[in-house]
């Protein structure tokens, strides 16, 4: 069977519903289940996504959680477990510097210029908690048995940390994913052993550039932050969609050059626009799934849709 590598964006609570409509869209087209990708790479919105897509929450009914569809038995059962409420993150709310040091360190290593801002970005008073327990409530203290990958960024010196693979102090992936998600401004940085950890979105949405050496047949992108260039100049944001585009196209190319093909999925105008309404989720997943549809056909996802169908085919064969 191929060897698929799968990364999931940051992007809030509208990259979340985008990844369960885009994740949806690629299994309707293709047939492949994304609960199968050999790795999974989550980073904030991602890494929650990746938590829920490990325990084995289907696209489908990923998809029917935001659009209000019925769900699946296995589905019922398995979200009847999240007995956290979701939480809706509150408008940036101050709080003291989070570390001015940090953006003299992240000049010095080189590290991004969203790390070294971060730095001198207010520490956020709110507590992040109700995300990971929404994660604990499935998976309990314990890390998905699959290859999760789940990115945040280490306070004292503005590397990113990889859970699930770098040699530091793993927790539950509960913790995890509230550390990948501790958004700067916002959300109080999560405390693991001695170090603080922020946000993985500093330094990359997609941190895509760690499956570059990985050799996979084949690696997915749903990127909830970035836009083509004619897309990003007039995207609501547009300098951080900009600045995060930017470093995506590095990313692929650097994968590129592996002899991987890469499948980029990306919003388009619709899926921004989808952004602005009042039901936004529901819209905002119900867009990505039918602008995903337009993606595959296109002539350049065609090795990709190739190597999708038939995994398959032979994850069919082999059940």
């Amino acid at each position: 069977m191929a060897s698929i590598g799968l990364v999931l964006s940051a992007g809030g609570a509208p990259g979340r519903a985008y990844h369960a409509g885009t994740l949806a869209g690629i299994q309707s087209v293709t047939g492949w289940d994304p609960r199968t990708a050999d790795l999974v790479v989550g980073t904030s919105a991602g890494s929650s996504a990746a938590a829920f897509l490990r325990a084995g929450l289907s696209p489908a009914d990923d998809l029917a959680r935001y659009t209000g569809e019925p769900l699946s038995d296995e589905g019922t059962a398995l979200l009847a477990q999240v007995h956290t409420p979701a939480p809706a993150l509150p408008p940036p709310n101050g709080g003291r510097l989070l570390r001015p040091s940090l953006a003299v360190r992240s000049v010095l290593r080189g590290t991004t210029a969203i790390t070294a801002l971060s730095g001198l970005s207010p520490r956020g008073r709110w507590n992040g908690a109700p995300m990971g327990q929404r994660v604990r409530d499935l998976w309990g203290n314990s890390w998905p048995a699959d290859p999760t990958w789940i990115c945040a960024v280490r306070v004292r010196d503005g590397r990113r940390v990889v859970f699930g693979r770098d040699d530091v102090a793993t927790p539950d992936i509960g913790t995890a994913v509230q550390a990948s998600s501790a958004v700067p401004r916002i959300v109080q940085p999560v405390r693991i052993g001695t170090d603080e950890y922020i946000d993985g979105a500093t330094h990359s949405s997609t941190n895509a550039d760690l499956v570059a050496p990985l050799a996979f047949e084949l690696v997915i992108i749903v990127s909830a932050m970035t836009a083509v260039p004619s897309i990003a100049r007039g995207a609501p944001r547009a300098p951080g969609i900009m600045w995060y585009s930017r470093a995506l196209a590095r990313e692929v190319e650097a994968i590129r050059a592996t002899g991987t093909p890469v499948l980029v999925v990306q919003p388009t105008r619709a899926d921004l626009e989808a952004r602005r309404g009042s039901d936004q989720f529901a819209a905002v997943a119900l867009q990505a799934a039918q602008s995903v549809r337009a993606n595959l056909a296109r002539r350049e996802a065609r090795a990709a849709l190739d190597i999708l169908g038939a995994a398959s085919l032979l994850a069919t064969a082999t059940s």
